[in-house]
């Protein structure tokens, strides 16, 4: 309604409770609504409103975003968490349907972007240049093999998110433990 503060959803908010801050320092009249899968999420201190929803694997979880974007006459919702930015996309239609504004990528960009070799075969093919990246061990050792690459190599899983699983490998020997 006219008059009333703008309602944005933080979606797994976590510990970005700073989010909330940012929001209502610009000087818009905005309300922040956060959620998580827990009651102990620090940011819901930094929040005009909080809820606990299932998790994000939960087979409920968009039902009840949803639920509370249309109960909460939510205005908008972004995501700050990379895999739960992945299911929310797939749903964008049913919160527009809903009268929320999914501030979210497509879901084609979002399982892109939580695959690591399709992202940087994405921008190579557009001419950016990143890092190496290979997708099989015969592509990796014919790189090093070749002096295309050196040790130390910084690894990670295809699928990973965060810094879940980085490590720095530092020599041939640690390299076959790795892979094998």
């Amino acid at each position: 309604p006219l008059g009333s503060p703008m309602k944005i959803l933080i979606s797994c908010i976590g510990r970005r409770g700073y989010l909330a801050q940012w929001f209502r320092a610009s000087g818009s009249d905005v309300a922040v609504v956060g959620t998580s899968n827990s009651p102990w999420t620090a940011g819901f201190s930094d929040c005009d409103a909080s809820h606990v929803l299932p998790g994000i694997d939960s087979e409920t979880y968009i039902d009840a975003v949803a639920d509370l974007c249309s109960t909460s006459r939510v205005d908008a919702l972004l995501s700050v968490f990379d895999r739960d930015l992945h299911v929310l996309s797939s749903a964008s239609e049913r919160l527009r349907a809903v009268g929320t504004t999914p501030l979210l990528p497509s879901a084609d960009c979002s399982t892109m972007c939580l695959d690591k070799l399709a992202t940087a075969t994405f921008l190579q093919s557009r001419g950016i240049p990143c890092v190496p990246t290979f997708g099989d061990e015969t592509a990796l050792r014919h790189a090093l093999a070749t002096g295309r690459l050196s040790f130390p190599i910084i690894a990670k899983d295809r699928f990973g998110y965060g810094s879940l699983r980085v490590q720095t490998i530092f020599d041939q020997a640690r390299l076959d433990f790795e892979l094998s």
